[in-house]
């Protein structure tokens, strides 16, 4: 028995050099789902809102009590709930692009891209990151223009900020330029469910 898997390649935009992930996830999984695993492929920590963006469909966070009011406008976008809709509803090739925002507050925008479909063993585990470069920027720093001011305030121990926004605030062992995959996919074993023994 096989199922189908999709590589996806993550990105966040506005932040150069580039802040990205690639990874692999079951075609079944629902955007709800994803949005799990983008939090814990990226290193975020899952405290605000989110929706995705696929082509003329929002897909909103599943706590979201308004949805379906852009739906009943005139030519409003479609609304469906992430925990209704999974990716295989919705990803058709290689090369798709969607859009994943996350905190309306910060508005951290990625973009996703589809780098592969293809069939796996129905033993092979899901998800599983492949590859990525940088850390991910503190939850509520002020968005790209706020993470890029802590970026100069780290690199200057004398900046007047520093103790507050860095020392006290973000933490002297930050490093932007750190990632780990086998951390990240440490997250995914740890969070499998353990099968349960036959007696």
């Amino acid at each position: 028995m096989t199922k189908q898997v999709i590589e996806l390649k993550i990105e966040i935009e506005g932040i150069k050099p580039k802040i990205w992930r690639t990874f692999q996830v079951e075609a079944s999984t629902t955007f709800n789902k994803l949005h799990k695993i983008i939090q814990k492929v990226m290193g975020w920590e899952d405290y605000h809102m989110y929706d995705f963006k696929v082509g003329k469909t929002n897909i909103v966070d599943s706590r979201d009590e308004d949805i379906g009011f852009l739906s009943l406008m005139e030519e409003g976008p479609k609304e469906i709930k992430a925990n209704k809709a999974k990716l295989s509803d919705f990803i058709e090739k290689k090369s798709q692009k969607f859009s994943y925002m996350y905190d309306m507050g910060d508005s951290w925008e990625h973009i996703l891209t589809v780098k592969k479909i293809f069939e796996a063993e129905d033993t092979e585990n899901f998800p599983v990151v492949i590859d990525g470069e940088r850390a991910c920027p503190p939850e509520d720093c002020g968005g790209v223009w706020g993470y890029e001011e802590i970026l100069e305030i780290l690199k200057d121990p004398e900046h007047p900020e520093y103790e507050e926004r860095i020392e006290e605030w973000l933490g002297e062992d930050f490093d932007p330029e750190y990632f780990n995959v086998d951390e990240v996919n440490k997250k995914f074993k740890k969070a499998k469910p353990k099968a349960k023994s036959k007696t």
